[in-house]
């Protein structure tokens, strides 16, 4: 549904493709270098790694709506994670 309504404003990555996932949890800076935002990062559950990455870009700039994260996972199990991106 947020493809369907954001995906020609948007760069769409899942992280149900492997290989994506692997780079991204491999070197984070890297990947953003590469999916620059606006950016829909779809079960982003699967790569924890990146909140503290995606905190320091939010934390450089004012412009809103740069990140829309998805995933089919409950939140709770995610509760180890260091970045809640609450702001």
């Amino acid at each position: 549904m947020v493809r369907e309504l954001l995906g020609d404003r948007y760069r769409y990555v899942s992280f149900d493709d492997t290989d994506v996932l692997d780079a991204a949890k491999s070197d984070p800076g890297l990947f953003f270098r590469d999916n620059r935002p606006p950016i829909i990062l779809d079960e982003i559950q699967y790569a924890p790694e990146l909140f503290s990455r995606i905190k320091l870009i939010v934390d450089q700039s004012s412009e809103k709506g740069r990140f829309v994260l998805t995933g089919s996972q409950a939140y709770h199990p995610m509760r180890g994670t260091t970045e809640s991106l609450v702001g």
